[in-house]
């Protein structure tokens, strides 16, 4: 898992959010899960020595690509920002871009149906609903609904609009609402 910061240039983001998540919807099964935690957390930072070398040796390395895609550098005023950070983020969740078109750019897409499978989308929405009416009881919940959150947060930062690659994270999160709802149903 810790080997996905050097998938992407936007995993690292992620990671670091995803992590903050973890940590944060686990906190009630740290003691049930402390083996579990203590080596996933200790996966993650040894796959991450690497990197932090690479940081410590020359920032601009891992900041010049994001430099040249980043929403922040096209935006002329704050407000403008906000309002395209937002477009950009809830563009993720558009069920155009889910079932229906996908990735506009061929290279990242087929040009045939959207980044999920179009039979995905009741399950999607009974998953969902499952997954909502547990967020009170069930950690996992709680952490499957925050990853979904928070995965388009880095790929919403830059200039493009709908990027698959950009929001690959994301498909983890579905395909296990999906099978919350497949659960449900079967």
């Amino acid at each position: 898992f810790g080997l996905g910061l050097y998938a992407y240039h936007i995993a690292p983001h992620f990671y670091a959010l995803f992590f903050v998540a973890l940590i944060f919807c686990m906190a009630s099964q740290w003691r049930k899960y402390k083996q579990e935690i203590l080596c996933f957390t200790g996966t993650l930072l040894c796959a991450s020595i690497p990197l932090l070398f690479s940081l410590m040796a020359q920032t601009t390395s891992l900041t010049a690509r994001f430099t040249d895609i980043s929403l922040w550098h096209q935006s002329t005023t704050i407000l403008a920002f906000g309002k395209d950070f937002i477009l950009r983020y809830l563009s993720y969740f558009d069920p155009r871009f889910l079932f229906m078109y996908g990735d506009f750019n061929l290279r990242h897409h087929t040009g045939f149906g959207g980044q999920l499978f179009l039979f995905m989308a009741p399950l999607l929405i009974i998953g969902l609903y499952r997954n909502i009416s547990s967020l009170r009881t069930s950690p996992t919940a709680r952490f499957v609904l925050c990853g979904l959150l928070l995965a388009p947060l880095p790929a919403a930062l830059t200039i493009d609009v709908m990027h698959g690659p950009r929001t690959m994270h994301m498909g983890t999160f579905y395909i296990l609402l999906t099978l919350y709802g497949a659960e449900v149903l079967f």
